[in-house]
């Protein structure tokens, strides 16, 4: 009887021990981005491996201010440039280069029915 007693008692605690060790939770260890990311006041993800190894600060150029919407071919486009239509890309493309100041907005829109694709272009004059 004393035995029977012994073997339920420590059955007891070993299935005890077994609960409380399901119920802690591990820490991930694994890093997040923000922890490998380091300093928060930085603003480039990635830095070209050529000038980190020469000692210089990337530089990014934007090909093109107005989004490539000149790169369409001409009999497929039609512009609106501040809310008014213009048809012809190179009148178009002279005259967003001659007026526009600062440009605004640039929208190019999906091909329609009619095979023409609506590029509407806002800005604001030049100041002289």
């Amino acid at each position: 009887m004393r035995k029977i007693l012994i073997v339920l008692v420590s059955l007891f605690f070993w299935n005890l021990e077994d609960t409380f060790a399901q119920k802690s939770k591990k820490q991930d260890t694994f890093p997040t981005y923000e922890q490998i990311r380091g300093n928060r006041n930085e603003i480039y993800d990635f830095v070209d491996p050529r000038a980190a190894a020469a000692g210089q600060k990337p530089a990014y150029k934007v090909i093109s201010p107005y989004y490539d919407a000149f790169n369409y071919p001409a009999d497929s486009t039609t512009y609106y440039l501040n809310g008014r239509k213009v048809k012809n890309k190179k009148v178009a493309e002279a005259q967003v280069k001659e007026k526009a100041g600062n440009i605004e907005r640039v929208m190019v829109g999906e091909v329609d029915e009619s095979g023409m694709r609506v590029i509407e272009i806002d800005y604001e004059p030049k100041k002289e």
